[in-house]
């Protein structure tokens, strides 16, 4: 008996409880909109404490413009209506104009629990959410518009929150990539001038680069060299592999293709009358036909270089990077060949089945930021090799 009168008794005082603060909040709300005008707007407050519901968890702290039936612009946010649930006791606080920094300062639901026990936490929140607040997730984010989150409802916002802190951190990589390119580029060009020899050139270059020897530089063109130097000395930068998987740059006047690499030496070599021709009008060319995959002078450099980081990578993780970035493709463009997609590069992309001249010419494409990519298709490809050597 004396059970049931208990609770009978908590029935009732929850019931006088809502009639005094609903009939409280009307009479307040009244007398605040009679005098709006000194009023920046109303703030939610809470109790702090461990029945405090995540609904007015959520609220807590926040300032609204309006006050339930007060008229407005249509911008100013509304706040929502007094008591939010059964015996609730939130009150609404009016902020005076020009008070509303120290208004948010002052000690919220969240700040007051993540100061509690864990054994406090989790009696709050229960298991399934406690779990969810200790790998990052807020308390006030068990709630919105008004309601308790689902656990599902959670899981999408975890979901939309790590697709877009992803988003954010490769925005931010490309970013950084693109500041660090730039800067290895503007060194390069500061170290090997108009006004130096070949021969100062190559010294200069063996001296930041001793891993790497030069051979048969002395009979190339000025400019050939010089742009030659640039290029390596701003990817060596980037791609530490001289000593392992580049020893080697030289000049073979017997040579009839204009550039390879030798996986055996580890060498790339230019052809010497290729130099002395000019190597943007052949690029120029090649990419005019659909062969290459950019059109400019750095390409046949870049892309030799490439074969020396496809062997890079594999000195480094026991797999080549050309068969990496073919379990890439599979992966992310399911049932398509290798021809195919290496076809979007360029033609000389698909001309090898190993896939060898694929990463070739795809590195080449992402370093020329040429890659053809209008319907975002091809994001897997710029990520690969974004974390390529990394």
């Amino acid at each position: 008996m004396g059970g049931l009168m208990n609770g009978i008794e908590n029935a009732i005082s929850r019931d006088v409880t809502d009639i005094v603060n609903h009939a409280n909040s009307i009479v307040t709300s009244d007398i605040r909109k009679l005098n709006r005008g000194f009023y920046e707007g109303y703030q939610w407050v809470a109790a702090l404490d461990s029945v405090t519901c995540m609904i007015c968890a959520n609220l807590d702290n926040k300032i609204f413009g309006l006050l339930p039936g007060m008229q407005g612009d249509g911008i100013q946010s509304v706040a929502p209506e007094q008591p939010i649930h059964r015996n609730c006791r939130c009150i609404m606080v009016p902020v005076l104009i020009g008070d509303s920094a120290s208004a948010h300062a002052n000690p919220n639901y969240e700040d007051w629990f993540d100061r509690q026990s864990p054994a406090t936490q989790l009696d709050i929140l229960g298991p399934s959410r406690f779990k969810l607040y200790q790998n990052g997730m807020k308390v006030t984010a068990f709630a919105n518009d008004g309601r308790i989150s689902t656990l599902d409802d959670l899981g999408a916002q975890r979901a939309t929150r790590k697709a877009d802190i992803d988003r954010k951190v490769a925005e931010r990589s490309a970013q950084q990539r693109q500041a660090d390119e730039l800067k290895q580029a503007n060194d390069a060009e500061r170290i090997y001038t108009s006004a130096m020899t070949n021969r100062q050139m190559v010294d200069s270059f063996k001296a930041r680069w001793p891993g790497v020897e030069l051979e048969r530089m002395e009979g190339v063109s000025n400019s050939a060299l010089r742009n030659i130097l640039r290029q390596y000395d701003s990817l060596l930068q980037r791609y530490p592999i001289n000593g392992t998987a580049l020893r080697k740059i030289a000049v073979n006047d017997r040579q009839r293709i204009p550039a390879w690499y030798q996986p055996s030496t580890r060498t790339i070599s230019f052809s010497g009358k290729t130099l002395q021709r000019d190597l943007d009008k052949l690029t120029n060319h090649q990419h005019s036909i659909g062969w290459f995959s950019s059109p400019n002078g750095n390409h046949i450099p870049t892309h030799e270089f490439a074969h020396a980081v496809d062997r890079r990578v594999f000195q480094t993780t026991g797999r080549l990077g050309r068969e990496q970035l073919l379990d890439a493709m599979r992966q992310n463009m399911p049932g398509q060949s290798m021809k195919s997609v290496a076809s979007r590069i360029s033609g000389y992309a698909a001309t090898k089945a190993d896939g060898g001249e694929f990463f070739a010419e795809a590195f080449t494409a992402w370093r020329n930021e040429s890659i053809k990519n209008p319907s975002g298709e091809m994001d897997w490809l710029l990520e690969f090799f974004s974390g390529i050597l990394r």
